[in-house]
């Protein structure tokens, strides 16, 4: 194993899940002593390649609110992918000239609730603690 120690003031969970996240192709051990973050990865020269420039490049001087709001992103894009299926049926049932399952109103609510997810990140009241996602139609 390498370790790489970057001293740290932020938020450790925060930012040892960015980095989970970050090097999760790479059998990724993360831990806190103190204020240090220790990085270790399966040592082999193409994991040193990644690692480094993937920390060199990286900026750790993000607020820890852009951090949080980076999950929320994730979060979000993840629901997102998850509602594809009810607007493609929808409009591959329209195509087919098939009558769709979805009322027209049961359609507009799954595009604002679409919406929806798209402006969370971007509201100037969002807690980034507890973020409110809005509810599936």
């Amino acid at each position: 194993m390498i370790w790489r120690t970057l001293q740290q003031q932020h938020e450790k969970s925060a930012l040892t899940s960015e980095l989970q996240a970050i090097f999760s192709d790479l059998n990724l051990d993360v831990c806190f002593f103190g204020d240090t973050l220790q990085v270790g990865v399966n040592d082999t020269i193409e994991n040193r390649a990644k690692i480094e420039s993937v920390i060199s490049a990286h900026d750790y001087t993000k607020s820890i609110r852009e951090r949080k709001l980076i999950t929320i992103r994730a979060n979000r894009d993840k629901l997102l992918t998850n509602s594809d299926f009810v607007i493609l049926r929808h409009l591959e049932q329209k195509q087919l000239n098939i009558t769709p399952k979805l009322t027209d109103e049961k359609y507009s609510a799954w595009l604002q609730y679409r919406q929806d997810l798209r402006d969370l990140p971007a509201k100037p009241d969002l807690d980034v603690d507890k973020p409110t996602y809005p509810k599936e139609p």
